[in-house]
């Protein structure tokens, strides 16, 4: 399954870490303790460096 995703990871991957923030941004508030906001947004940062590092296709396509 994942070989079919290829080219479109990295995209969903950084739509299913922005699902927390928003839902931050609406009645689903303290999701995420604010103490650990400084945590997430350095996962987010070392994840997509890590997604850029490994990411060989451009995005929708498939080598």
């Amino acid at each position: 399954m994942l070989a079919k995703l290829k080219g479109w990871r990295t995209l969903i991957a950084n739509a299913l870490m922005a699902i927390l923030p928003i839902m931050e941004l609406t009645e689903f508030r303290d999701v995420l303790p604010d103490v650990w906001v400084p945590y997430y947004a350095l996962f987010v940062v070392l994840a997509n460096m890590w997604l850029r590092k490994i990411t060989t296709t451009p995005v929708g396509e498939r080598y």
